[in-house]
């Protein structure tokens, strides 16, 4: 028995979409909601779980984000009767009223430029000007080079992801060509922003393999040196050295983090030439001491606690990443030559 709209509702156009019909409920929902009472809509349904942008929340529902095919939907899964403008219907009085809930932080592959890719986009904008102009390996990275991964993105040929079922902080696909991001509720949190960095290397370091033939004699490691570099001088650059300073100071041992962290410290210190990563591996001297102020404050003079008097900053690094669970098998393989990403 169909059910009885509204006055307002009756003007809704509700086109049927294509066959065959989304599935319902669709495939990995998480948790059901009512929406039928509390004023929600789909505004406020997706804030509540994590998820910045309502369409995300709509196309996980429906698998579609064209109103006139969902709001056929929303009649018939929902139950929605209501209309406050005669063009879509509200969740006020709906029956069952139940619509479904992806994992938090839950973004979809769009044609369109998603509300996290618009942050990431601003974030990346932002990070330019201290992003580090520097040679590894023998091959250049530059901030100028950072531009064309922005205009990939902008040009949907590169997609930047929030899945916040992921293992890791960050990972670089090459294959879908997109940026996955366990946290992305808040980019301009210095670590998760350099997170975001970090990938974005990978990706530019794909993009420079049709540039740089040395590139493809890069090991995996090498990779990752790259990345963790590119990401700590940043971080260092635009926060100021305390930043780094502190971070050292605080670790009991010689992480990746603090390792990149003390790289690229001693490339800030260096001056405004474009510093050679690899240089540093015959760099022996423990040169952040605790006897420096950081942030106004004297530190106990005694040397920093990741570290020794005498040791090498850019094996310290290589190390680090070798002994990560996550780089284990792959650290000491020649990572693939794969050329230019970009969806096609």
């Amino acid at each position: 028995m169909p059910r009885k709209l509204n006055p307002t509702a009756q003007a809704i156009l509700i086109d049927p979409p294509d066959l065959p019909y989304a599935s319902w409920p669709p495939k990995d929902s998480w948790k059901q909601m009512n929406v039928s009472r509390g004023g929600w809509d789909w505004g406020s349904a997706a804030v509540s779980h994590g998820i910045f942008d309502p369409l995300d929340l709509i196309h996980f529902n429906f698998g579609m984000t064209d109103f006139e095919k969902v709001n056929w939907y929303l009649w018939h899964y929902v139950g929605c009767v209501n209309s406050d403008d005669g063009k879509n219907f509200t969740f006020a009085g709906a029956d069952p009223g139940i619509i479904h809930i992806p994992q938090f932080g839950y973004t979809r592959k769009t044609p369109g430029i998603t509300t996290v890719e618009r942050t990431a986009l601003e974030r990346l904008r932002d990070a330019l000007p201290w992003y580090p102009d520097f040679w590894h390996r023998k091959v250049h990275f530059r901030p100028q080079d950072l531009k064309l991964l922005i205009k990939k993105i902008e040009d949907n040929k590169v997609d930047i992801i929030w899945d916040s079922k992921l293992k890791s902080r960050g990972e670089w696909r090459f294959k879908e060509s997109a940026i996955y991001l366990e946290s992305a509720s808040n980019l301009y949190d210095p670590r998760d922003a350099a997170t975001l960095l970090h990938e974005a290397t990978h990706a530019l370091l794909d993009i420079l393999t049709a540039k740089y033939p040395k590139v493809r004699n890069y090991w995996n490691v090498h990779d990752e040196i790259s990345a963790y570099f590119a990401a700590a001088y940043w971080y260092g650059n635009y926060h100021g050295v305390d930043f780094i300073k502190y971070d050292i100071y605080e670790e009991e041992v010689s992480g990746v983090w603090a390792a990149a962290l003390y790289l690229a410290y001693l490339a800030i210190m260096q001056g405004s030439s474009s510093p050679v990563v690899e240089s540093f591996d015959r760099r022996f001297d423990n040169t952040i001491e605790a006897a420096t102020e950081i942030y106004g404050e004297r530190r106990p003079e005694k040397e920093v606690k990741a570290f020794g008097t005498f040791f090498n900053p850019y094996r310290a690094l290589m190390y680090a990443i070798a002994h990560r669970p996550g780089y284990k098998d792959s650290w000491n393989k020649r990572r693939r030559a794969r050329g230019m990403p970009g969806k096609k």
